[in-house]
């Protein structure tokens, strides 16, 4: 694997690798090929440099970091005492420590939130699921009347663990939702 990367890295870039002991000599007369293939163009004259630079000069530079830094109010003048000393009072309390008055706070959506049809989603298959573990339990047993006792039972037992833990679940939230009402 390493030597294909090696030799794409060549192929793309055979100027890098036209001194490798091994490879340099067929890298260069790929080199020499490529050029053979290439237009013939003149070499560019210094009033042809000239004229580029100068079109470069003249465009416009933007710079993400300086546009939003001289948005700032204060870049032409400095703070006065007094709007230094607000600044610090409205951004910190005493004791250097950020004071956050929202943290913890619940949001109050101002509209209800409907809820959403999942049903028609796919999902786990837990029958699938739990069928596949008890056969699993009773793959371990000899005899074929147990295991497949086994397999029933095993199947049903998951079967009703899931189903306390869905009430459980529809209880926790039918709590939760009952906490949030804000009549």
């Amino acid at each position: 694997m390493q030597f294909a990367r090696e030799l794409i890295a060549m192929a793309a870039s055979p100027e890098k690798y036209a001194l490798d002991d091994v490879h340099g000599a067929i890298l260069q007369q790929q080199l020499r090929l490529a050029h053979e293939l290439a237009p013939n163009s003149s070499p560019l004259e210094s009033l042809d440099l000239d004229t580029i630079f100068e079109h470069q000069r003249q465009q416009e530079k933007t710079s993400v970091i300086r546009d939003v830094g001289n948005q700032n109010p204060w870049k032409d003048k400095e703070l006065s005492s007094v709007e230094a000393k607000k600044i610090g009072e409205d951004t910190w309390i005493a004791g250097g420590r950020h004071e956050d008055h929202q943290y913890g706070a619940r949001t109050i959506p101002s509209k209800p939130i409907t809820q959403i049809d999942r049903s028609d989603r796919k999902g786990e298959d837990t029958q699938l699921t739990d069928r596949v573990h008890a056969s699993v339990e009773a793959s371990k047993i000899k005899e074929k009347e147990v295991a497949e006792l086994v397999e029933l039972v095993e199947f049903q037992q998951r079967q009703m663990k899931r189903e306390v833990l869905a009430t459980a679940l529809k209880d926790v939230k039918k709590m939760i939702d009952d906490d949030l009402d804000f009549d």
